[in-house]
């Protein structure tokens, strides 16, 4: 028998007789699932809701070794073995598919229209945009693209304008922020020249590529009277004591993904022999996640004792922000508290 790991994060542990046909797998419900701690019974119920959802549908679906083959799976189950899609649907333009792929996966901004609009906007909202592209590429028309400029946009009727709006297109946009705005935030995007950068290296996330202006720094932002005001105060009081990534400033946080230098960064500011006190957890600032950190940066660093609840959830806030925003190994960023 040979066993085998195909990703750092993914290991999957292969088994075949020397002459068998079939083979065992060994694979990490990571692949699946963002555990982060759940037990195996919750791992399980989970995918057994999955696998019943699964067979309201189809009867013989299966839950495969990834998502991926799965996925596969099940979109093949749609193709009608009858009709005037027999042999296949057809697929969109290439120029269709480069565009999707080169801008998917970065965030979406929400559209807020009359009479919803308010005097002053509450804050930019972006969401994870997977399932806004998944629905996009299924409603996309296929064949060559329909171009519209801002001319003929501008000759057309209210109604002609919502119905372009509110159908699958890709829009180009250039805005003048007012000089008495005091700040706006800027969003990724992808941009010309050297600001640009296209990649695949997200860690853990290999086949996503997507594009940033390098030129903006990302924010995350933490608030006091939000959903782990702990964390947020923690900070807030780190930061004024000189620490770096405070909003504002240019003294920058940089990402590292290495994680044995992650653990170390966590080790020396909140060792095991460190009293926890009952519902409690160290949460440590500069992150464990950055160069920064108490081990390698040299420097100083906070420590605080927070309900592990918020803790837990506010380092997978910072997880989720580093997938949105593409923060990648050494890239810049900071942190708003508000």
């Amino acid at each position: 028998m040979a066993g085998h790991f195909v990703h750092a994060r993914f290991p999957v542990g292969r088994y075949q007789r020397e002459h068998g046909e079939h083979h065992v797998e060994i694979r990490s419900v990571g692949e699946w699932l963002d555990v982060d701690g759940d037990d195996p019974a919750t791992v399980r119920d989970a995918f057994v809701l999955l696998w019943q959802a699964l067979r309201r549908h189809w009867l013989d679906a299966v839950v495969m070794g990834s998502p991926f083959p799965t996925g596969r799976d099940l979109w093949t189950r749609t193709i009608p073995t009858r009709g005037q899609y027999a042999e296949g649907f057809p697929v969109l333009s290439e120029e269709l598919r480069g565009l999707l792929h080169a801008t998917a996966g970065q965030g979406r901004n929400e559209l807020i229209t009359p009479p919803r609009v308010p005097h002053q906007l509450p804050q930019l909202v972006e969401y994870d945009r997977t399932f806004a592209y998944a629905k996009h590429t299924w409603k996309s028309p296929v064949g060559t693209p329909r171009r519209i400029t801002a001319t003929t946009f501008a000759a057309w009727s209210q109604k002609e304008q919502m119905r372009a709006l509110y159908g699958c297109g890709h829009w180009q946009v250039c805005v003048t922020v007012p000089n008495t705005w005091n700040h706006v935030g800027l969003l990724p995007a992808p941009a010309p020249g050297d600001r640009a950068r296209c990649d695949n290296a997200l860690p853990g996330a290999p086949r996503q590529v997507g594009c940033v202006n390098v030129q903006a720094v990302p924010v995350i932002s933490y608030s006091l009277t939000g959903p782990w005001p702990e964390i947020a105060k923690h900070i807030k009081d780190a930061q004024a004591t000189g620490l770096p990534g405070k909003y504002g400033t240019t003294n920058y946080l940089t990402r590292l993904t290495d994680r044995r230098k992650k653990k170390e960064n966590r080790e020396k500011a909140c060792p095991s022999s460190l009293q926890r006190p009952p519902g409690k957890s160290c949460d440590e600032y500069p992150f464990a996640s950055t160069w920064q950190g108490a081990k390698h940066s040299g420097g100083d660093f906070s420590r605080r004792m927070v309900k592990a609840r918020q803790n837990t959830d506010a380092g997978k806030a910072l997880k989720g922000f580093y997938t949105y925003s593409r923060v990648l190994e050494g890239d810049r960023f900071l942190v708003w508290i508000r």
